[in-house]
């Protein structure tokens, strides 16, 4: 299976770079994972909820709760919160995107607040000029779009998720009038709908749909071996129950056995290959044929 895709965003002012977030698609499961690292916990946080006439409410919480806050943007459009005291929504599948949807709004009372990054840059890094107005509030806007959308012209920054999906970052496109007793803490602003009230698709459904959408293929995936010798496939078609499956390999010598475990769905199953020595087989077999039977 394919590795993941790790980047880290970081903004640069007065030769120091600071982190903005961290951004990780995960093969394994089809979920694109984003966190915004800061050091320590607060003890107590405010909660602020805008009704239909703008008017902004304030309720003071005490809990105990980290300053890094996270997002996990699922494969079948599930939007988590982590860290943040919102509910979660539903957007398109990850590999179904076909407009701009905004999920979150990051601001910063000033960009030298930030935690600063020191450690080496990688070749996937980023590394975001700071704006003029670094000494004051400054809004990220973080979207989601199509990935040949007309909007990296216009945002700030984006990043190209090959065969999804875009994840565009504008900055100060919004303007955000806190309340005095906020106006020097980080705000989070999450919508409180999402596109839709539900998932598109089944969370196994939506794994195999990502697949075919990452690899560019519609027939069965195969994944060459992990370190323990276990293959994943990926059914052309979601079936209706879990298939029989036979496994032809170029040497007649070799056996595929099927993991009995929970991984074994309606769109995919793993399995190792034993040789004519009963012993598991961990490097990579070529296989010449495939049969699945069960009803779609």
């Amino acid at each position: 299976m394919g590795t993941n895709n790790y980047q880290k965003v970081l903004i640069r002012q007065n030769n120091k770079l600071y982190y903005l977030f961290n951004l990780e698609l995960s093969v394994s499961d089809g979920s694109l994972y984003i966190s915004f690292p800061r050091k320590g916990v607060n003890y107590e946080y405010n909660k602020l909820d805008v009704d239909n006439s703008g008017v902004i409410n304030i309720s003071n919480k005490k809990d105990q709760i980290p300053k890094t806050k996270a997002i996990s943007y699922h494969a079948s459009g599930l939007i988590h919160y982590k860290n943040l005291d919102t509910k979660s929504i539903y957007g398109e599948p990850i590999f179904d995107v076909t407009k701009l949807f905004t999920f979150i709004h990051y601001s910063v009372p000033k960009i030298s607040l930030l935690d600063e990054y020191l450690e080496d840059i990688d070749t996937n890094d980023h590394i975001i000029e700071a704006p003029i107005e670094a000494d004051l509030r400054n809004n990220f806007s973080i979207s989601i779009a199509p990935e040949d959308s007309e909007l990296k012209t216009v945002a700030s920054f984006g990043i190209i998720l090959k065969n999804l999906c875009s994840i565009f970052v504008f900055i100060n496109n919004i303007v955000i009038k806190l309340p005095k007793e906020i106006d020097q803490h980080f705000v989070n602003l999450m919508p409180s709908q999402g596109l839709f009230n539900e998932q598109k698709y089944p969370q196994s459904s939506s794994q195999l749909f990502f697949h075919q959408k990452i690899n560019n293929v519609q027939d069965v995936i195969i994944y060459r071996p992990n370190g323990e010798g276990v293959y994943k496939m990926f059914f052309a078609v979601p079936m209706r129950i879990a298939p029989q499956v036979k496994i032809q390999f170029s040497d007649p010598k070799l056996t595929a056995i099927l993991m009995d475990d929970k991984t074994r769905t309606n769109t995919t199953l793993t399995f190792k290959v034993k040789d004519s020595k009963n012993n598991f087989v961990k490097e990579p077999k070529n296989i010449i044929n495939v049969e699945l039977d069960a009803e779609l």
